[in-house]
C-alpha cells in the first residue's frame, strides 16, 4: 500500500463520508438536522474493508451489521446498490491505496 499524505487522507475520508450521508440509512439527512459527520463512526471500518478488497457480499454484511444497530428493517437492495456505489468509487479513485493483493481470499477464508 501506497501512504497517503494528510490531504489525500482528509480527501479521501471526506468523500466516502458524503458517500455515506447520500445513502443516510437512518433517514436523518433530508430533514437539514442531522451532522454532517451522522455517519463518521462508520467510515473507518468501511474503509478498512476497501483497503482489503472486501467483496461487494462483505460490505454488505457490514452494512446489515450497521442497520441492527440501529435497529433498523434492512433494505438489502438498497445496501448492494451502496456496496457497489462505494466499492467502484474506491477501485475508481483510490485502488492503488490497496493493502495486500492477496486480502480478499484471506479476509473471505478467515469468516467461514
Amino acid at each position: 500500500m501506497k501512504r497517503l499524505d494528510k490531504e489525500q487522507t482528509r480527501k479521501r475520508w471526506a468523500e466516502l463520508q458524503a458517500l455515506w450521508n447520500a445513502y443516510d440509512p437512518i433517514g436523518v439527512m433530508a430533514d437539514g438536522m442531522a451532522s454532517r459527520q451522522e455517519y463518521e463512526t462508520y467510515v473507518g471500518p468501511m474503509l478498512g474493508l476497501l483497503e482489503a478488497g472486501a467483496p461487494v457480499p462483505r460490505i454488505v454484511r457490514y452494512l446489515y451489521s450497521v442497520n441492527e444497530q440501529f435497529g433498523l428493517e434492512f433494505d438489502a437492495e438498497e445496501a448492494i446498490q451502496f456496496a457497489v456505489r462505494v466499492k467502484n468509487w474506491f477501485q475508481f479513485k483510490w485502488d492503488w491505496t490497496r493493502l495486500n493483493r492477496d486480502a480478499p481470499a484471506m479476509l473471505e477464508a478467515a469468516e467461514t
